[in-house]
């Protein structure tokens, strides 16, 4: 999974790839571990994000098909 741009500001771009481009929903957790952001994924090529409406810090954005999660990687917000 690449997130584009890093650091992000208002909307982080997703392309998945790999196993990972199986899920049908992205979701985003903040550093306590709570669900901030749910989001069907638009195709595996590219999938944007609106996050204007989240803090600056640190996230994880997993990538789930079902119910079980299938890859993450850690999205940087700050503006």
């Amino acid at each position: 999974m690449i997130l584009l741009p890093s650091p992000a500001q208002h909307e982080v771009q997703v392309r998945l790839d790999g196993a990972v481009g199986q899920a049908d929903q992205l979701i985003i957790f903040d550093a306590s571990g709570r669900v901030v952001l749910r989001s069907a994924v638009a195709t595996k090529d590219l999938t944007v994000l609106s996050i204007s409406q989240l803090a600056n810090g640190r996230y994880t954005v997993t990538a789930v098909r079902g119910d079980r999660p299938i890859g993450s990687s850690l999205l940087l917000i700050a503006r």
